[in-house]
């Protein structure tokens, strides 16, 4: 099973947080504790997943996207070399205004699965 979650303080990757239960006997009715590290027991733990492209693992940072910073920036770099070396200006400001907020994936069939 592959680790979710990786401590900021020791480094740890683990697939589940350690529960510590402030109210261990349920009074009230309710069991209350918090979540740590099952290592060191730090609450300070991301949430992690595998880049798609390179296989390294990457915290998760809320565009749910499963790339690296590395792939995220290598893709923008590469993108950007295309559009320089295939497209001309205006068509790159044409597409820009086109495409402003829209899913570039949208009508693309892909046959590259990644750099691995």
């Amino acid at each position: 099973m592959p680790e979710d979650y990786r401590c900021i303080n020791c480094g740890m990757e683990f697939s589940q947080p350690k529960r510590v239960l402030d109210n261990p006997s349920g009074v009230a009715g309710q069991e209350e504790g918090y979540s740590v590290c099952p290592c060191c027991g730090s609450e300070s733990f991301e949430k992690t997943v595998l880049c798609r492209v390179c296989g390294i693992r990457a915290a998760v940072n809320g565009d749910e996207l499963a790339l690296c910073p590395d792939c995220k920036r290598a893709s923008l770099e590469l993108f950007r070399l295309m559009l320089g070396s295939y497209f001309s200006r205006e068509e790159v400001m044409y597409l820009s205004r086109e495409l402003d907020g829209r899913d570039l994936c949208d009508g693309v069939e892909f046959s590259y699965e990644g750099r691995r």
